[in-house]
């Protein structure tokens, strides 16, 4: 009778033990993402954000076109900054200046925005100080993906992101119609037509909001959706704060890879990612 005494002991504070362990591992859990819905992008000249940049290239099918890629993944990192104000077509915009480095060479692009009470609109854009960013792929490969045809990943990544092709680097574009780079509030589940081309629309749609770490700080974000309505095998999404755009995610999938007389040699998949790794924003909004 006396070890069955000490059996139902054991138990209830093995109970208890189990209880305690439960509470701490909730109250030691990450924080829900708090839904941010009053930011706007943070406009003040000045602001700055530094960033890291990877871009790989994965699922290499067949193996034996592999070493064409075997500089990846390729590494870069730069610097986002609010400049000044400048006047165009009667209009005043504001620049933002983005320097990039990789493999010791600078890079630099400039985008020029306007806010509003109701959204954040890009105006124009230039590409790369630069006669090329990135070196030719070697080998005379080129990769096919949706349409469109480059001789690098990077390129290749570049033209989904920015919906540019066969623009000579360093021309001012203007926008017409200008795109809303982000609508006001941001409230979860909205989307909006970010370009309405002939052959294809490119929307912009809020999902969801989102924790990241930078630092010591654990940031909430708005995770939003950046998508081709002709495209099934690319994701994007972009990461926006009242600290302004924190992330970037891009990803091809099954990319063609052909020779220059266009033969199919094969299919890779490829990704970019970049973040913020610090910032300075001289007036934190609501």
């Amino acid at each position: 009778m006396r070890s069955l005494k000490l059996v139902f002991l054991l138990l209830f504070f093995a109970v208890i033990y189990n209880g305690c362990k439960s509470e701490d591992s909730i109250n030691n859990s990450v924080s829900v993402p708090v839904d941010t819905t009053g930011f706007v992008y943070p406009f003040d000249i000045g602001n700055y954000w530094n960033y890291e940049n990877v871009s790989t290239v994965s699922d290499i099918r067949p193996d034996s076109i592999a070493h064409f890629f075997s500089e990846y993944p390729l590494y870069g990192g730069g610097i986002m900054r609010i400049v000044k104000d400048t006047l165009m077509n009667g209009e005043t915009t504001r620049q933002f200046v983005d320097s990039y480095t990789q493999d010791s060479v600078t890079f630099t692009s400039k985008i020029y925005y306007i806010q509003s009470d109701t959204a954040l609109i890009q105006y124009a854009y230039s590409i790369y100080a630069s006669s090329g960013i990135f070196p030719r792929q070697k080998n005379n490969l080129h990769l096919k993906f949706s349409g469109r045809e480059t001789n690098s990943p990077i390129e290749l990544l570049l033209q989904f992101k920015i919906s540019a092709s066969n623009i000579p680097m360093d021309t001012l574009i203007f926008e017409n119609p200008t795109p809303q780079a982000l609508r006001y509030p941001i409230v979860t589940n909205h989307q909006w037509i970010y370009r309405n081309f002939e052959q294809s629309i490119l929307t912009k749609k809020y999902l969801q909001f989102e924790n990241l770490g930078i630092g010591h700080l654990t940031i909430s974000c708005i995770k939003t959706e950046f998508k081709w309505s002709t495209i099934d095998d690319m994701e994007a999404y972009q990461y926006y704060t009242k600290y302004g755009k924190l992330k970037d995610y891009l990803y091809l999938n099954d990319v063609m890879v052909t020779n220059e007389f266009g033969h199919i040699l094969g299919t890779i998949d490829i990704k970019e990612i970049t973040n913020v790794t610090s910032f300075h924003v001289a007036e934190i909004m609501p």
